[in-house]
């Protein structure tokens, strides 16, 4: 059976600043970014929400409100480093972490979150709730407030860490209750777009259990195909996957001679060299192969080009050498090879075995 965790940061943007500026927690602080050519409210920390100030209000009228707030620029470039950081963090729980909330768009309000997959994990630490209770205690020593749950499918979870009305910051969803669970939330938690969102409420559909009573063949004709498809993957009639968040190593390796090669010991050597160096890298991550591709520049400009991979991963230099040796025989140097380029086009996050022996190869010229 398949279980996700949600884990919803619901102050992100705000938390990232006041966790190095703990004071500032105290104190009515807003983030602000342009929109439509006007400064809005982005982000508000709690004090900031309890002095009825709202993502989506212009600054100015937030200033006339609270004279004394803390004003400070959205910077999403930073959210996004921290929030890769807190993926990492999380993969103590679970190795297939996952960005829930790709799109920092303004109806956001400065919250984030990540799904992981927690399908055979939890008795690693105690159980469903154990797992989830120990997740927010540490997210939240970290400086952020956080609510999570787990559920049978994604979509599920990021409705129930968002929507149900509880006052617990972690909630099991039991294995085979997710209609039950989903069917008094709003339908904003199906993750539809504001203006389907506002269309549905003006036929009067307001919560999931609503929207899964309408037959769907008008429901189509009226609204967007989009409403059935989220629907279906929200209920586990669909499998919505999940795309874990790519680990960040160097993907590429690179080699000049001083002077051209062209005899294959030479060739044969260089290779040897440049897989030492991006194995090297994938052994200090703890990650493995799964597709290279060798790129030799010649003298005359032309370039040749080999593609090779393994059905598991591999960092394993001897094994990947053979594969492009395999080859060789295929490449004429011309007047000499320049320079090569190693590139690692796919890559395996989890923890590789020692060796793929079924491979491939792939023979291009350019």
């Amino acid at each position: 059976m398949r279980r996700i965790i949600s884990l919803w940061l619901p102050r992100f943007a705000t938390d990232r600043i006041s966790r190095k500026k703990p004071a500032l927690k105290n104190e009515p602080l807003v983030l602000v970014r342009e929109y439509q050519a006007q400064l809005k409210i982005y982000a508000v920390n709690a004090t900031a929400d309890e002095a009825k100030l709202r993502p989506g209000m212009a600054l100015a009228d937030a200033q006339a409100l609270r004279p004394n707030l803390t004003i400070y620029s959205n910077n999403t470039t930073l959210d996004k480093k921290t929030l890769l950081y807190l993926a990492k963090w999380c993969n103590q729980y679970s190795p297939w972490i996952s960005d829930s909330d790709p799109t920092l768009s303004l109806e956001s309000g400065g919250s984030s979150g990540l799904w992981l997959d927690a399908t055979g994990c939890s008795h690693l630490f105690g159980g469903e709730k154990m797992m989830l209770s120990n997740i927010v205690k540490r997210i939240e020593s970290l400086g952020f407030s956080a609510r999570t749950a787990i559920a049978d499918t994604p979509g599920c979870a990021w409705a129930v860490a968002r929507f149900a009305k509880s006052k617990r910051s972690y909630i099991t969803v039991p294995p085979g209750e997710t209609q039950n669970a989903l069917a008094p939330l709003p339908i904003a938690a199906l993750r539809l777009s504001p203006v389907t969102i506002q269309a549905l409420y003006e036929v009067g559909i307001k919560c999931i259990a609503d929207l899964i009573n309408v037959p769907r063949a008008p429901l189509s004709a009226r609204f967007e195909e989009a409403i059935n498809t989220q629907l279906d993957a929200v209920l586990g009639k669909t499998k919505e996957p999940l795309s874990p968040i790519p680990p960040k190593i160097p993907l590429i390796a690179q080699l000049d001679f001083a002077e051209p090669i062209g005899n294959r010991e030479d060739i044969v050597e260089a290779i040897s060299l440049i897989l030492q160096d991006l194995c090297g890298k994938l052994e200090q991550s703890g990650h493995g192969a799964r597709q290279l591709i060798l790129t030799l520049y010649q003298s005359d400009k032309s370039s040749t080009c080999i593609t090779v991979g393994t059905a598991q991963a591999n960092r394993n230099p001897v094994h990947l050498a053979n594969l492009f040796e395999n080859h060789l025989e295929k490449i004429d140097p011309g007047f000499g090879i320049e320079k090569m380029i190693l590139t690692l086009s796919l890559i395996h996050i989890s923890e590789p075995t020692r060796l793929g022996m079924i491979s491939y190869a792939v023979f291009c010229l350019k």
